[in-house]
Formats: structure tokens, sequence, C-alpha cells
């Protein structure tokens, strides 16, 4: 056991320990480690397992007057609903661990309590490793975990193979306990379960689970329609977490999606820096560029359409958009409106001229759920309708629609997709060497004397991800500047993670148990709302 960082007083953070536990006495079999997904679950199932020990044990001690023993606690990063690669545990090739947990050490008032100290140290935290160990395990329901987590892997990426966007499993349970919350819905409430239409059934063996059928989302421009509250966005959700592995039980732990599908959201008063927006907003008053455009406060449909170039930047696959969270006049435009709103009057391309384009020129797919507007009926590919939780293809009856109700949009011509990849200067990124940095929950960070605000980015699902987002920009920050581009850093990046995980990125302390890791998309999205960020274009 070694003690990493130890706190300055009772009440400042506790401090860390790690503990490096030898498979010569865990005893697991190598079965459970013996390739890096298998490591990764096994990890986050001890993770877990050991959260919820430590609960029972019920150290620390709080409240009372002021010198009232107070601290003891042991605690560690507890996971949620997804299985990520995490660093509360982390379990070695040769399924050694290293297990990264902090500690409150006591006091009463601004004086140390030894023996308390010593007693949670020394008898307290040595006799709970036991918890850990292969034999104290009920291996079925370990390797149930384990093989969960190994066949929604292997979906991910046979479902890519298939052309598919996106993969949601028969049986699935959708909805959420509520709008702010990952857990699934109550037990005892009404859950209607997925089940695919016959048009999009499709099937794939897995190497534990076997044959699994559900409804595949081909790659193409797919429209979510349906009546308020019937499960478009609910759909939606799922599909945009399926980006990651789940907890057997979660309920949607086969709902799957291409690695790279992104989520775009509208955000007034969001900053954007040096993003060639040209291919949705042109000829902008006073001759304003659009190629280069940069601003501090941004209108919805322009910080929308920086958010599209943004990810296509660093290799987005397919947009998932919500009307009901988007700038509809980005989206669309009204027939009416285009007579009395002229196309040479008017700067905005909506999405919907551009979708196609996207489809073809960029092999890009889109997913939007649409609820007030037709607009998008003539291009699309596949229409979904959800009524009462239930899917049912209607492509055919949305055609039919639009060609009896044509609506003569004046469509601009396409004109090219304009997407410049950028050089970030990395001087403009604080640090912590002259900053002072805090997450304050997962989704806003303050940089100084700013916030960095990350409710936009609605896949970071925990807040051990933010702090690997904080602590990249911050490793960004300390690199030479040269020509790479964003992206450039960023696979870079991701090799590390790859061959050396989440430490390779820290500075100071090694030993951090309370990161998991996010996509290099959401770390690219954080850094491009990031006040202070500059950049160049490529071309410049």
């Amino acid at each position: 056991m070694s003690c990493d960082w130890v706190q300055g007083d009772v009440y400042a953070p506790p401090s860390r320990f790690h503990l490096e536990i030898p498979n010569s006495y865990l005893k697991y079999p190598t079965k459970f480690f013996e390739n890096k997904t298998r490591r990764v679950a096994l990890g986050d199932y001890m993770s877990r397992l050991y959260s919820n020990h430590l609960r029972t044990l019920n150290v620390g001690k709080k409240g009372g007057s002021w010198k009232a023993e107070k601290g003891g606690a042991i605690s560690i990063a507890a996971p949620g609903q997804y299985v990520l690669d995490r660093t509360s545990v982390i379990v070695q090739a040769n399924g050694d661990i290293e297990l990264r947990l902090t500690v409150e050490l006591p006091a009463q008032g601004r004086t140390i309590s030894g023996m308390f100290a010593e007693h949670v140290l020394c008898n307290i935290l040595p006799n709970s490793i036991p918890i850990l160990l292969h034999q104290a395990q009920d291996v079925q329901k370990l390797w149930h975990h384990i093989s969960s987590v190994e066949d929604q892997e292997t979906l991910r990426k046979l479902i890519v193979d298939k052309n598919l966007v996106s993969f949601v499993a028969n049986g699935s349970v959708l909805p959420r306990r509520s709008g702010d919350s990952h857990l699934p819905i109550d037990n005892n409430s009404k859950v209607v379960l997925f089940n695919s239409p016959k048009e999009l059934q499709c099937s794939f063996t897995l190497p534990h689970k076997g044959e699994i059928s559900g409804m595949g989302i081909p790659k193409g421009i797919t429209l979510i329609v349906g009546g308020g509250f019937h499960g478009k966005s609910t759909l939606l959700q799922s599909i945009e977490v399926g980006v990651y592995n789940k907890i057997p039980g979660d309920g949607r732990e086969f709902v799957v999606s291409d690695p790279n599908v992104v989520k775009i959201k509208a955000e007034d008063g969001r900053y954007v820096e040096s993003v060639n927006i040209s291919m949705f907003i042109n000829n902008l008053p006073f001759q304003k560029d659009t190629t280069c455009f940069s601003t501090p406060c941004a209108s919805g449909s322009t910080s929308q359409a920086a958010s599209f170039v943004e990810a296509m930047e660093v290799g987005a696959t397919a947009f998932l958009i919500d009307e009901d969270q988007s700038a509809s006049n980005l989206l669309f435009q009204d027939q009416r409106m285009q007579k009395l709103v002229t196309p040479d009057q008017e700067p905005i391309s909506a999405y919907v001229t551009k979708a196609k384009q996207l489809l073809v020129e960029r092999n890009l797919s889109t997913i939007i759920v649409l609820g007030a507007s037709s607009a998008f009926f003539e291009i699309a590919d596949l229409v979904i309708k959800m009524v009462e939780f239930v899917p049912r293809v209607c492509t055919s009856e949305a055609k039919k629609i639009a060609s009896e109700m044509t609506t003569s949009l004046i469509n601009k011509n396409p004109g090219p997709l304009g997407c410049t990849n950028r050089i970030p200067l990395l001087k403009s990124i604080p640090d912590r060497s002259n900053t002072r940095i805090k997450v304050i929950h997962q989704h806003l960070v303050s940089f100084g004397d700013f916030e960095l605000n990350l409710s936009a980015l609605d896949q970071v699902v925990e807040v051990y991800q933010t702090n690997v987002i904080v602590d990249t920009l911050n490793f960004i920050a300390h690199l030479n500047q040269s020509n790479k581009s964003l992206k450039e850093i960023l696979e870079e990046i991701e090799g590390l993670f790859d061959s050396q995980g989440l430490d390779a990125i820290q500075q100071n302390i090694k030993t951090n148990g309370s990161l998991s890791r996010p996509r290099m998309i959401e770390i690219a999205m954080a850094l491009n709302r990031l006040r202070s960020f500059k950049a160049k274009q490529l071309n410049q």
C-alpha cells in the first residue's frame, strides 16, 4: 500500500492511496483477464463490488462539535450504468490489480487522530481486501458481467461491418427513471419492451449470448417521428449512449451504435473559434467572413452550425439531432417565409438542403427526431414512426404525403462542404500551473475567472470522464507548438490511452482513481467551448 498524496487538514479533499494486489493472492483464472475488453469489465466489476462493500462498513465520522472526531471514510470512485475504461481498479495483463482509493484522514478540530487513523489504515482497510478474492465472488454473476460487456463490444463492431448506424435489440427497456437519470425505469412502472418492425429486423450471433435480433438502422437519413410522449426522444437518447457498454440489467445493454455518432444541439451564447461554417451560413451582412468564423456569443443557429462542422473535423460518422433541441431555422425553412425572405436575403442554408450531400460526399448519416415539420420527408431514406413506444416503418407513407402535398421549397445550390482542419494554438489553453481549474460537476468546469459549460455534451455520461477531459486539455497545453491539426493531436492521445492507459496524460499524481475514458470527440467538443481557445486554419 502506498500513500500518493496527503491532505492538508481534515476539511481538505481526502488523501489518495493505492494498493498493488498480485493475482497470486486473488487467484482469478486467466479467462477473466485474457484480453483488454475483459480486463476493463473485470476492473469495472471490482470497482462496483468494492464500492458497495465500503458503504456497508460505514467507517467515516461526521458532524458533532468542532473538537469531535471526524474523518476516516474510505471511498472509491463508484461507477454508474456504464462500463468504461476506468482507473479505480486497473487489471494488468497478468491479472495483478491496482486498487485506487481515498481516505479521509481523521482529526479532532485541527489535531490529528492518530489512533483512529491507525485503525482505519492498518485494520479496516486491509481487512476489506478479501472481498476482491476470486473465491469470494458469485462467479456466475461475475462471468455474466464480463461476457455481456464482451458481447456488446463485439456487436458494436458487427453493426459497423453491416453498414448500420445503430442496433436496438428486441426486449430492450429504453425509458429511464427520469429525464436526468441513466437508471432504468422502476420495475413497478408500465414498460413497453422494444420490438423491431419486421422491415428492419436483423440478427447477429454473439460469442456468449448467441443469436440476438432487433432493429437495425442503416446508414442514410433516418427520421424518427410520432406524437409527443410516444418515445421519439427516448429512442434517440438510447442510440446516443449506444457508443458505451452498459451493466447487465440496464435494459439497453444491446442498444449499440457506431462509435463515432455525435449528438448535436443548439447552444445560445457558446464560444466559436476559427470554424468554417460557410456550408450552412454565408453572405452575412457587412461581408463578415464565415469561412473562418469566430464569435464569443453564437446564436442558436450559428452555434449548431459550428458544432456540425467541428464534429466533422474530428471524424464524426453520423449526426443525432432532436428537433426540440435545435435551431429550427438551421434545420429547415418554411415555404411562405422563403417567399417573404428570399434566398438571396437569407444567409442560412438549412440542414435539410445539406443532409443528402453530407451522406453522398462524406458518408455522414443523419438520425433526426421530428414532431412538427415534414421538411425532411423528400430526402429521407427511412422513416420510423413511434406509437406508444412501438416503432413502425412508414417511409412509403411519408413519401406519398410528400408527393401529394408538395412544399416547393426553394433549395439553394448545395455548394461545397467546407470543413477546414485547424491547428490549435496551445498557449491559448489554460494549464494548472497558472490557472485554478476545478471540475464542479459532470457538465461544468471552472477555469479561473470563467466557466467551461459542457451541458450540450449529452454523451459525457459521468463526472470521471470530465476529469479526463480536463486533464487532457492540461496535457495538450504542455505540448510543444507544432503544425499538427486538432485531429492529429487527438489521434496521438488516443494512441497513448490505448498503450499506456489514462495515466499517460497525468502531469503530477499518477494514481488518480477518479478517471474514466471519454471519446476523443468529447475532448474536442470541450476544447472548442473553452473561451480562451485560439486556433488557425491549416491553409492560413
